[in-house]
């Protein structure tokens, strides 16, 4: 490394406590674990895992979702020759930030050059567990900068950033791909990554065209396909929606572990198995009880943003527009406020006011689940005009 770099380096590095760092001193100490053995010994055999999100896995969700039964997570993704460019250190922790707390958790990153992708991963390689390479990412951003999804054609790139990964990094390296529509052109896929040093591989069972409203579901016959080729974990994602999935995907794919990421946004406590889940989606007959829930998550998410100094707006306004959905469509002056809380001076301030006048206006019609009654069958009133059907859309009331 340059030494401009290494004293960008030396500066990330007291930033967040160099000489102290355990998991440098971890690394320094021990023969680097790869494969079977990085997964039980160093991530403790994870069952539950949240992917990598962009604006989506940062630092307090992370932290959120493990509160809630989660083993394993990602950092959001971050391209690899942005991340060396920045030149402040300040501006790499913005796009990387981490603590004591945050462990069983990989560094993801996207790229197509192996030494650029190398300078950027020795940045955080003692901050994490691992670190990811992105070959999934199918929207037109990663066409344009030939990363993600868009290197699945070019596996000399590929095993060139595996390998390099693999052989110069104290950490593991591990996958996260699609599939292919040929099956077997699949397993070559994932055969090639674990032969170039892959120590996980995680994937998701759609194909690169498959994304937004044509995404359908995911082919969990492809992953297990892949589980029985390869010798390494295999880590599921596709179709976790709900904690009921989970089961059944273990059963059809054979994986090690189960990878959600939409549905977690939605509701961060998806993995504990909640008896009032939060279901995504316009949902008008939630009553009450639901919106207090989803209170209680975002002022949760919140705190933990205070607690470790995250002002990143776009990432926290993406959480509270979702955690606060239910109640948010009732609410549309509110939500416009939400909205306009873009770049403000006090960011936390600001969502935490958002927050609490949709706390207040929620009060006024909330019952408490211990008062909630069996729902009486819908009463017929007479209008002015003749008779209409008045129906009482709380379905849920039980």
């Amino acid at each position: 490394l340059s030494v401009s770099v290494l004293r960008d380096w030396m500066s990330f590095e007291e930033d967040y406590g160099a000489g102290v760092n355990p998991k440098k001193a971890q690394h320094e100490a021990q023969e680097k674990l790869t494969g079977w053995d990085f997964w039980r010994e160093t991530l403790g055999s994870p069952k539950l895992v949240c992917a990598p999100m962009v604006e989506g896995s940062e630092l307090p969700f992370r932290i959120l979702v493990k509160r809630y039964g989660c083993d394993l997570t990602y950092s959001p993704m971050m391209n690899s020759a942005q991340f060396i460019k920045l030149k402040d250190s300040k501006l790499r922790k913005r796009e990387f930030s981490t603590c004591a707390e945050d462990t069983k958790m990989l560094a993801q990153f996207c790229g197509h050059d192996a030494e650029t992708f190398l300078e950027a991963a020795r940045y955080v390689e003692h901050h994490c567990d691992g670190v990811d390479i992105n070959l999934g990412c199918p929207q037109n951003v990663a066409k344009r900068g030939r990363y993600g999804a868009f290197l699945m054609e070019d596996w000399g790139t590929i095993r060139s950033i595996v390998s390099t990964l693999h052989q110069n990094l104290s950490v593991p390296v591990t996958c996260k791909m699609r599939i292919f529509k040929d099956l077997q052109h699949t397993i070559e896929y994932a055969k090639m990554m674990e032969d170039a040093g892959a120590s996980i591989i995680a994937v998701h069972g759609r194909t690169r065209a498959a994304k937004g409203a044509d995404q359908g579901m995911a082919d969990w016959s492809y992953i297990k396909a892949v589980k029985e080729a390869v010798s390494v974990p295999v880590i599921a994602n596709g179709n976790i929606l709900s904690y009921q999935d989970i089961g059944p995907c273990f059963e059809q794919t054979g994986v090690d572990a189960v990878m959600s990421a939409e549905a977690l946004l939605w509701d961060p406590r998806l993995f504990s198995n909640p008896e009032m889940p939060l279901w995504q989606g316009r949902m008008f007959h939630l009553h009450g009880a639901y919106k207090q829930i989803g209170l209680s998550v975002a002022e949760e998410y919140l705190q933990l943003c205070h607690q470790y100094n995250y002002t990143g707006c776009a990432c926290i306004k993406g959480h509270i527009f979702k955690l606060l959905h239910h109640s948010l469509q009732f609410h549309p002056k509110i939500r416009e406020k939400l909205a306009r809380e873009y770049t403000c001076t006090d960011v936390l301030a600001s969502f935490d006011n958002v927050v609490s006048s949709l706390k207040e206006a929620e009060q006024e019609t909330y019952k408490a689940p211990a008062e909630v009654t069996k729902k009486e069958p819908p009463k017929k009133e007479k209008a002015e005009d003749g008779p209409e059907e008045v129906v009482d859309y709380n379905i849920f009331d039980t």
